[in-house]
């Protein structure tokens, strides 16, 4: 990938490329002119009418039909490829894509899905990774049934807006008088002078703690611009039941931004209702709305259990191993919001147990869990949760961001995280 420019914030390195999505899709092979090439396996045999490339298939199982390696547009800058397949199938169901580079032979680790909104098709849409500057390309249909008519597979390449490498976080050092809040065994201690200086301990003793050095990103054009929250000015409001830290911070294009969070005691713990504006349009690739690392500077990597409800449960054991999902697919540090049973995520150590629940309204949002934290290096556990999402932005599990949050002017956007903690192994 070609780097326009490299930016480093602190907490954050941005290798901002500023391309984003390719609008044009590229004719990788028209099948209904001569000379494409593709061929059926004996389980298919040709079919004399139809428009473009058209097979009748046997009945037998594992038909399939390939051709020779072409030509892919955006091999020296995209990532990634989103593939188009015209066509009509006899049954219904998705189109399997197996995808090499030229001269390299086709596996099932390297295949995807293409799916259609339509019964037996007309559009076929998935995403692959790129192999280089040409690749060829192998589809099976569904079903092992009925006619096959192939009319054109196209490609776009994605180049992301940009892509972040994360830096070691900022511990937190509490002045001698911090903001507090306490709820049954979890209180919350922030920095009254600091944005995103607070530490979070359960039974008397730290167990997760913030990052000061966090920040924002926003696009403007091809440029990505970073929003450091370190530099904001701050201001304290004091309540009965707890306190509301706001920051406010002007971002290189002018545009004022706003945060806000109100810590409460609640039944759970201690309830986080925070907010964010700006006073200018913007699109947002990176907003993190709360990031959490356990163990920095107390049990550390060490843990007894973890859970992330419907991707991971842990004993004394990584996330995102390879004990029950082999392959890119175990890589789950940051997955699509469907994936998850609740919005929680927990963690055991030294006896107490943590846990992390939230909304972030009407922005998808990812959660980030790693543990030991193989994202920041912190020597401790990454809980956060982030926007863009997977899915409606970026690939799983990847911290390149292809489209953007799209920020209205004067517009709150309103989200709410509970810690919660106690006894427990």
């Amino acid at each position: 990938m070609k780097l326009s420019r490299v930016l480093c914030c602190a907490g954050l390195i941005v290798l901002a490329t500023g391309l984003g999505w390719s609008s044009e899709a590229v004719m990788l092979v028209d099948f209904t002119k001569p000379g494409h090439g593709w061929k059926g396996n004996p389980r298919t045999r040709p079919a004399a009418e139809g428009q473009g490339f058209c097979v009748e298939l046997t009945g037998e199982d594992d038909p399939w039909l390939e051709g020779p390696s072409v030509a892919v547009p955006g091999a020296d800058d995209a990532q990634r490829l989103a593939l188009e397949l015209d066509a009509v199938c006899g049954r219904s169901g998705d189109v399997q894509v197996f995808f090499a580079a030229e001269g390299k032979p086709f596996t099932a680790e390297q295949s995807a899905w293409l799916r259609s909104p339509d019964a037996v098709g007309g559009a076929y849409r998935g995403v692959i990774p790129l192999f280089g500057q040409r690749m060829r390309f192998r589809l099976d249909p569904p079903g092992s049934e009925g006619r096959v008519c192939l009319r054109a597979l196209r490609a776009r390449p994605l180049m992301p807006l940009a892509t972040f490498a994360c830096e070691r976080p900022v511990r937190v050092a509490l002045p001698s008088a911090p903001l507090r809040v306490e709820s049954g065994a979890v209180e919350v201690a922030h920095d009254p002078a600091r944005w995103n200086a607070f530490v979070c301990s359960v039974k008397g003793r730290a167990f997760a703690e913030s990052n000061p050095a966090e920040t924002l990103a926003y696009v403007v054009g091809r440029q990505v611009v970073s929003v450091p929250l370190a530099a904001a000015a701050v201001a304290v409001e004091r309540h009965a039941d707890g306190f509301t830290v706001s920051a406010r911070v002007r971002d290189a294009g002018g545009a004022e931004w706003v945060l806000t969070r109100r810590f409460s005691p609640c039944r759970d713990g201690v309830r986080i209702d925070g907010s964010l504006a700006v006073d200018q349009p913007r699109e947002a690739v990176h907003l993190p709305w709360v990031t959490l690392f356990a163990g920095c500077g107390s049990f550390g990597d060490r843990k007894g259990q973890a859970l992330l409800p419907g991707v991971e449960y842990l004993e004394n054991e990584p996330s995102s191993n390879e004990k029950e999902i082999a392959g890119e697919a175990a890589n789950r540090r940051l997955v699509a919001p469907y994936k998850v049973c609740y919005p929680m995520m927990a963690l055991t150590a030294d006896g107490r147990w943590f846990s992390l629940v939230w909304q972030t309204g009407k922005l998808a949002a990812s959660p980030l869990f790693d543990s030991p934290d193989r994202v920041f290096y912190s020597g401790g556990h990454v809980m956060g949760v982030w926007s863009p999402a997977v899915g409606e932005a970026r690939f799983e599990s990847e911290f390149s961001v292809y489209r953007s949050v799209k920020l209205a002017a004067g517009h709150t956007y309103a989200y709410s995280a509970t810690v919660s903690g106690g006894d427990g192994a």
